[in-house]
């Protein structure tokens, strides 16, 4: 191999620049290759240590560097060249040393990056070292393997990008002393050697949002080989990732061209009545797809075009088998589309199509477990699709077995997943060696959407994604559906989704929102007009509003903020009035709200007075008015709340506000209740310190439960994963690493378990600091009503113990992960008991009577009598 020209004439100009400064300087090389530090050596001989720390082919040899560390100290103080140059590993083991390099030096110290890559460094350590780092990091094992404990002192994590190639993230700890860092390759926002074309025939075409970039870079900087290939970029940020490399062909009189996908060239070129078989198979011979209204290219014109969901469906499907078939060539597709456009259908026929024709499956998320359900016995039972399930935290165990087994077995290739159980799960656990033929994400939106209806575990989604489909080497499309994206402007939802999702070469069609049987009555107030409080006039104004609507026979939902004002608006109507009236909003148990959504769903009540708590799958076509009390979040939420409304075509719908100049004050708090607050982070940041601080490992388990003081019972999970998330994001976005890798999982850390008699006093004399005894089982008595029969006597094989399973894990078994962990335990793998009896799991079921228990008693009774 042969080093480029272009790198080491940029470090002549660098070597040059330094030695000719008043100052000492010393600089540390970061994430280059062993053939740049061969060339580092020819034009510089004076290295911060001596050759024999090095591998042969003059890369750093990291365990003999850790073995002679001792050193580093003495050589750093009697530093007395002009320039002197290390290796960025050097520079964190000294670091370990001395708590302010720069201020103990007599100069300059510099971290020369390799800006080639993005965090994530090829660099020439051993392969089996690269994959035990992989394995590692990508575990949940708290203490690493012998062989490679050095290595964790240097790097903070690793990617795969090929089975040959992985990637490793440096522990950044030049940016908390504030050393200075320069960019190898200049930045430069115009280089001239980039060129803008369509795509040529037979040339090599390589995605810049694609692991083979990487791998491209990779073999640039060791052998300089200029290839004749195209590079996509998917808007003009992209640009900033191909600067290096437009440098490096620069220097060389190289041509560099570039594609600029065009996200909106999908339009024509497809055969839109090619599924219209499975439509007619499954939905029936009437039926045929529909035309949507989407704007053609809104990044130049207004302009709208007719697209039937038929070349929706015919894009995604030959996306999917494009991937199947291992193209490079195959793009995610994100759509938005206004409510009741029928966006189910855009991945149910593909889904069959997949299934049937190539037995892969098709994973949809979606957010709420009664649409899914709805969704699930809709297509069995009217459509008699039989290879559909969903899973999530409803059914049993054994059932959830069941549907998981059918799904490994091909006999359920549509699976409806809820975004908590399928972080909490490896797809494989789930699908087995089944192949992935497309993953839809519903209600996209949340991905990035912040506020009361924020999921943690959409966002969470991202990291889970990448894994799939780089660390793993998946292939497939993914496919994004929303009715409420905003695009461009300060509050682009559409641009921050596909950039949270990592979405490729995506193909997005953006829908028409307006919908022309809608008008709009928007009644303005000064609040100086007004006697009396806003709120009370507010009010008042709604009492007037809903008599309106009944008078007229309107079926109408009132969005207020807050359920306060649900509850003020209703007591405040007359007790007629209120027998038409129903509540909807989180305060209202989950029965009670079911029973509402009915009432109003089949015409017992024709006004729903509701929070956005009732929004998504909310599945009412004949809503006639949609009135907001005041606004209830941002504009994409008025979108979608108003879009609830006229879903049937025939329907004039309406949507109507009585406005007052101080009616955004109510978004204002919305904002700032659902916020995370600044001592809210600190608290959880600082029990993350303490709890690494005093386990010493690096990985460990926290249960929510932890922060029950910061937050309410209601929503104390979602507020403590935002919590993880934004600071995760914050450390990484700071220091260039992953500092905390944060993985959500529904793992209960206490079990209930049954010890058996005869190993009990063995059992407690091992784990007794972990054991808390819930109750001793007495025998049960059921006296026989046979007179030559005795009594049956019930007894447990044990007493039953409240055990501290993640306590044992930490400090017993740290080298497997939990789950591994709670797997042996109940096999019985981690004990050695004289008998053959075994620990078995127990479930503690804790049973709330609605009324007295002896009314229920006696109606029970009753009711078994009858």
């Amino acid at each position: 191999m042969t080093l480029p020209v272009a790198i080491s004439e940029r470090l002549v100009e660098l070597f040059a620049e330094w030695n000719h400064k008043s100052t000492r300087t010393l600089v540390f090389f970061k994430g280059f290759s062993n053939i740049f530090y061969q060339e580092v050596l020819r034009i510089e001989p004076n290295q911060f240590q001596s050759n024999t720390n090095t591998s042969d082919d003059r890369y750093i040899n990291i365990p003999k560097l850790i073995e002679n560390s001792r050193n580093l100290p003495r050589l750093f103080y009697t530093i007395d060249k002009k320039v002197t140059w290390g290796y960025y590993e050097e520079f964190l083991l000294l670091s370990e040393s001395i708590n302010d390099i720069k201020e103990q030096f007599e100069g300059d110290v510099i971290v020369v990056d390799n800006n080639l890559f993005d965090r994530y460094y090829i660099v020439d350590i051993e392969q089996t070292v690269k994959d035990k780092l992989l394995q590692y990091f990508n575990s949940e094992k708290t203490e690493a393997d012998s062989n490679i404990q050095d290595y964790t002192r240097l790097f903070s994590h690793a990617i795969k990008y090929s089975n040959d190639h992985i990637g490793v993230a440096y522990i950044n700890r030049h940016v908390d002393q504030e050393v200075e860092n320069i960019n190898f390759y200049p930045d430069q926002e115009d280089v001239e050697s980039i060129y803008f074309e369509d795509k040529r025939a037979n040339t090599r075409v390589i995605s810049v949002s694609e692991a083979e970039f990487v791998l491209f870079k990779d073999r640039l900087q060791r052998d300089g080989q200029y290839q004749d290939v195209q590079l996509i970029i998917n808007a003009e940020k992209d640009l900033c990732r191909i600067t290096s490399v437009a440098y490096l062909y620069q220097k060389s009189n190289a041509r560099l061209t570039v594609i600029k996908h065009n996200q909106f060239s999908q339009f024509e070129g497809l055969d839109e009545n090619k599924h219209l078989p499975i439509l007619h198979q499954y939905w029936g011979k009437e039926c045929s797809f529909r035309e949507l209204k989407f704007y053609r290219n809104p990044d130049y014109t207004n302009d709208l075009i007719n697209i039937s969901q038929g070349h929706i469906i015919s894009d995604i499907i030959q996306q999917s088998v494009k991937a199947l078939d291992s193209s490079e060539e195959w793009s995610d597709i994100f759509v938005t589309a206004p409510t009741g456009a029928g966006k189910s259908l855009l991945f149910q026929v593909p889904a069959i199509h997949l299934a049937e024709k190539h037995n892969a499956v098709t994973i949809v998320v979606t957010p709420l477990k009664a649409l899914m359900l709805d969704q699930v016995l809709k297509l069995q039972e009217e459509h008699g699709i039989s290879y559909v399930t969903s899973i999530n935290s409803d059914i049993s165990f054994q059932e959830k077995e069941t549907r998981i087994n059918k799904i490994k077995e091909g006999e359920i290739s549509l699976i409806y997943l809820s975004p908590e159980l399928l972080l909490g799960t490896s797809i494989e656990n789930i699908i087995g060696e089944r192949i992935i033929g497309l993953f839809v994400i519903d209600e996209a939106h949340l991905v990035t959407t912040w506020g009361r209806d924020f999921r943690a575990d959409y966002w969470f989604m991202s990291n889970y994604l990448y894994k799939m489909r780089v660390a793993n080497q998946k292939k497939f499309p993914v496919l994004c559906l929303t009715a409420t994206a905003v695009y461009m402007g300060s509050e682009d939802m559409v641009f921050d989704t596909i950039t949270s999702l990592n979405l490729r070469n995506h193909n997005l069609y953006l829908g028409y929102v307006r919908r022309d049987n809608i008008g709009f009555e928007i009644h303005s107030y000064s609040h100086r007009s007004i006697e009396g409080s806003v709120d009370d006039f507010k009010i008042e104004k709604t009492r007037e509003r809903i008599q309106q609507f009944l008078s007229e026979n309107k079926k109408a939902i009132v969005y207020c903020p807050y359920k306060k004002q649900v509850n003020d608006i209703y007591n405040a109507l007359d007790e007629h009035t209120q027998r038409k009236v129903s509540m909807y909003h989180a305060g209202i148990d989950a029965e009670e709200r079911q029973a509402a959504q009915e009432a109003f769903k089949y015409g017992n009540s024709r006004i729903m007075i509701a929070t956005k708590a009732f929004g998504m799958g909310v599945d009412i076509s004949d809503i006639e008015v949609v009135y907001h009390f005041a606004p209830t979040g941002n504009l994409a939420d008025y979108v979608q709340e108003i879009g609830r409304v006229a879903r049937k075509e025939a329907i004039s719908g309406l949507a109507t506000t009585d406005f007052t100049d101080k009616d955004m004050k109510y978004v204002r708090m919305l904002h700032g209740l659902s916020g995370m607050k600044q001592y809210q982070l600190k608290e959880i940041i600082g029990k993350l310190y303490h709890i690494q601080r005093e386990k010493k490992s690096r990985n460990f388990l926290i249960s929510p439960d932890m922060f029950s003081y910061l937050f309410s019972e209601q929503e104390l999970e979602n507020k403590v994963k935002n919590g993880l998330l934004l600071i995760s994001k914050d450390l990484e976005d700071k220091y260039g690493f992953p500092v905390v890798i944060v993985r959500p999982k529904s793992v209960y850390t206490k079990n209930f378990i049954n010890v058996p008699m005869e190993i009990e006093s063995e059992f407690l004399a091992k784990y007794k600091q972990y054991a808390v005894i819930i109750n001793k089982v007495p025998p049960r008595i059921v006296l026989s009503k046979n007179q030559w029969a005795g009594d049956t006597v019930i007894t447990d094989t044990g007493n039953i113990y409240e055990f501290d399973m993640a306590k044992m894990w930490e400090e017993n078994y740290g080298t497997l992960s939990f789950p591994q962990f709670k797997w042996k335990f109940y096999k019985g793998e981690l004990f050695d008991f004289s008998q053959e009896a075994k620990v078995a799991p127990r479930v503690n079921i804790v049973i709330h009577y609605k009324d007295n228990f002896d009314i229920l008693q006696q109606k029970f009774s009753r009711d078994m009598d009858v």
